[in-house]
Parts: C-alpha cells; sequence; structure tokens
C-alpha cells in the first residue's frame, strides 16, 4: 500500500465524520455559497481556479490556486467562520491542513441555553500526480472540561482561563522564567474566533485572528528594567507559531540590548514527537 493510500486510510478512520472531494460541479451550492465563491473569486487566487471540493455538514472546503497555479490552497469555511493554507505544489508532498474550534449547539431542550461544549472542524488536502485535490472533512467534540487535562496549580491556572473566554481550546506551549506559556482560543468582542498566546509570568497576553496567527505567528516581546535607572537591560522575544498541521510550538529568543543582537540565544519548546525545524537567527523557520 502507499504512502498516499495509508495517509487517506488514516484519516478516514479518525475521529467524526469523513467526506473525500467529488469531482468538480458535483456539489451543489446554496445562493449564500455561491455569493461566498465569488466573493474568493475577487481574492488573489487565480481567475477560473476557485472549486468547492468536499462539504459534510456546515463546513465547505475549496480549492484555488495562485501565482498561475504554481501554488495551491485550501480554505474551510464553517458558519460565520473561515481559514485557508496555501503551499507552493513542490510543497505539498505532506498535503495541506486547516482546522478551527466551533461552539457546539445548546441542548435540544434548552435552544437559548449555553453551548454543549466544544468542537471543531479539519480540513486536509492532498494533491494528486495529476494535479487533482484529494480532501477529507472531519468534525470533532469534546466536552469543556480542558483544565482536566492539567494538575495541581497547572489545572487552576487552565480553570482560570477558561473563566476568561478560552473555553475552546487551551495548552502549554512552553515555560517562560519557569511559569507556563499558553497558546488558547477564545470569542473576540466582535464575535469571531481568535488565537491567543498568553504568557503567566509577566501576565500579558496577545492575540490574533486565525489567518494571521496560522501566516505569521503570534509574538511578545517582554523587556527586562533595571530597578534602579528604570532602562531597558534586555529583552524576550516569545513567539508562538504553528506548523502546516497547525500544532503549536513557541520560540524564546533572548538578547541583551548593549553588546548583542536580538537572536543571539533561540531555543525552541515542542510538543513531543512533533520535529521542529529552526533556522538560524534571521531567517524564517520551516512552518
Amino acid at each position: 500500500m502507499s504512502a498516499l493510500a495509508v495517509l487517506l486510510l488514516a484519516l478516514g478512520t479518525a475521529i467524526g465524520g469523513a467526506v473525500f472531494a467529488p469531482r468538480d460541479g458535483s456539489i451543489p451550492l446554496t445562493a449564500a455559497q455561491q455569493e461566498r465563491r465569488e466573493v474568493l473569486a475577487a481574492a488573489d487566487f487565480d481567475p477560473g481556479s476557485i472549486r468547492a471540493v468536499a462539504r459534510d455538514e456546515e463546513a465547505l472546503a475549496w480549492y484555488a490556486t495562485k501565482d498561475d497555479g504554481s501554488i495551491v490552497c485550501v480554505i474551510l469555511d464553517a458558519g460565520e467562520q473561515s481559514q485557508s493554507n496555501c503551499l507552493p505544489v513542490a510543497d505539498t508532498g505532506r498535503g495541506l491542513s486547516v482546522s478551527f474550534p466551533v461552539p457546539l449547539a445548546a441542548p435540544d431542550d434548552d435552544p437559548e441555553g449555553d453551548p454543549r461544549g466544544v468542537g471543531g472542524v479539519n480540513a486536509t488536502m492532498l494533491v494528486s500526480t495529476t494535479g487533482e485535490p484529494m480532501v477529507v472533512l472531519q468534525h470533532w467534540s469534546m466536552p469543556s472540561t480542558a483544565p482536566s487535562q492539567f494538575a495541581g496549580g497547572e489545572r487552576t491556572r487552565a480553570e482560570e482561563l477558561v473563566d476568561e473566554g478560552f473555553a475552546f481550546t487551551i495548552e502549554i506551549v512552553g515555560y517562560f522564567r519557569t511559569a507556563p506559556v499558553w497558546v488558547g482560543d477564545r470569542l473576540s468582542h466582535e464575535g469571531e474566533i481568535e488565537k491567543c498566546l498568553v504568557v503567566d509570568a509577566v501576565d500579558l497576553t496577545a492575540c490574533a485572528s486565525l489567518d494571521a496567527a496560522a501566516e505569521s505567528g503570534i509574538e511578545a516581546r517582554i523587556d527586562d528594567v533595571d530597578g534602579a535607572s528604570g532602562g531597558v537591560v534586555g529583552s524576550s522575544v516569545l513567539e508562538a507559531r504553528f506548523t502546516r498541521w497547525q500544532t503549536p510550538y513557541l520560540t524564546i529568543t533572548d538578547a541583551p540590548v548593549t553588546g548583542a543582537e536580538p537572536g543571539d540565544t533561540v531555543r525552541v519548546d515542542a510538543p513531543p514527537g512533533d520535529p521542529i525545524v529552526v533556522e538560524p537567527p534571521g531567517r524564517d523557520a520551516e512552518r
């Protein structure tokens, strides 16, 4: 069995339902989805390349290209949420993936009540040797019990973060000055899901939209101030970046203000089993 077949089999048997992309034209679109296609067609994609390639419940995946077909993209819409991922054709051997959390509906006996928890939707796209997109859509759900995966003081802190709105997802991506650094999702004041970097050591939270976070990461700069002079004597830049599979990892860059350039010391915290490639300072890391 080929590696491609193994990957598709694994995706098809994962949590939730899976739908493989049908041939172009076999997905009937609602009026709203046809309007959405026009919006996408007016963006920076190649003319005529927008195709609806997979649908499952409220989730709809689109295929598109950029730069005369040299870059392929998958766009995932679910409700009011949308996210995209693009890669050069030469880099699509391991596929493209986009995902984001979605609130679950309230119970049938209390439709005006709180959502039952948090779910998620994921689109994974592989491109065949003939250039055809093959897409898997998956849904998953879980109760809002994220703190149960932590222990001790970290569990207490996770419960606080849930109370602050991080009821979708929250996880520790590393430590700064012995305190946890978290990445989580919550609803913004505008009602859209945003991804945030939370640095407990300095009580700092930095957030970005899902698309911006996936594209450029989330960055927070922390300055060390001399108590006597009030001057800045050093700084640290914490950056949450995301692999092409949307797995977060933390990069911390430390540099004194005088006598060294930023980027002199770089360390990376990554989840076990998720290899991260870090280029020398001044060059972008592979995502």
